[in-house]
């Protein structure tokens, strides 16, 4: 049976779905919640940034770029 990959966008939805329950119960203070919520973007981006450069590896090279990180810096580095 194949496991189905998530997103970037649907680990960051769980994750911060489970932080915001255990805050909601008492389970995490405030502070560790904002801790925990930068901890889950700065994760989410990095996942994300993978899963592009993972993609365009495995598609055929277009234009000048040599590969999926060197796209990835050229379409989205200047957007951080």
């Amino acid at each position: 049976m194949e496991t189905k990959k998530q997103t970037a966008v649907e680990w960051l939805i769980k994750s911060l779905e489970k932080h915001e329950h255990d805050f909601e119960k008492g389970f995490t203070s405030l502070d560790d919640y904002i801790i925990n919520v930068k901890w889950v973007k700065d994760q989410a981006k990095t996942l994300e940034k993978e899963q592009i450069k993972n993609a365009y590896d495995q598609m055929r090279c277009v234009g000048n770029c040599e590969n999926g990180e060197q796209y990835y810096n050229e379409t989205y580095k200047n957007n951080q």
